[in-house]
């Protein structure tokens, strides 16, 4: 995003060679290019207004590609949380990515895949179009009456 530049030159500042920075990928692509991450990664910046919950986009593509998540976001109670398909983390703290990141790496393959597993079944089960479809519309149906 706006901060690839900035991120690139702290890498290089401190002599980070395990990072990798892409080129922006077309929406279409993103499935693909998820699937060949260990780890997935959400951060935001410190927000009153993330208490009432947050909605990116790259949540629904790493639960579907069935990736662990490291979410750092002030966001009590978010998806990550209550389904159990990462680590949720103080937004803006690099100490508790790091370490969400490192937690993460020492659990075996199957708890990896476990947790990533989770968050697919919940993205499968309740955030496909014609789920939400049917929410809405079951949603106003009954406010109707």
């Amino acid at each position: 995003g706006p901060q690839k530049e900035d991120l690139i030159h702290l890498a290089e500042r401190y002599g980070l060679d395990n990072f990798h920075f892409l080129p922006p990928v077309e929406k279409n692509s993103i499935p693909k290019v998820v699937q060949q991450f260990d780890i997935c990664y959400e951060g935001g910046v410190h927000s009153f207004l993330h208490k009432y919950g947050t909605s990116a986009n790259k949540m629904i593509d790493y639960m579907l590609a069935g990736k662990p998540i490291v979410k750092s976001v002030d966001e009590p109670g978010s998806e990550v949380e209550r389904i159990g398909c990462g680590i949720q983390v103080e937004a803006e703290n690099v100490k508790l990515v790091r370490d969400a990141i490192l937690k993460i790496v020492d659990m075996s393959n199957e708890e990896r895949d476990e947790m990533g597993a989770k968050g697919y079944k919940y993205a499968t089960e309740n955030l496909e179009y014609h789920t939400l479809s049917k929410k809405f519309i079951d949603y106003v149906m009954h406010t109707k009456e």
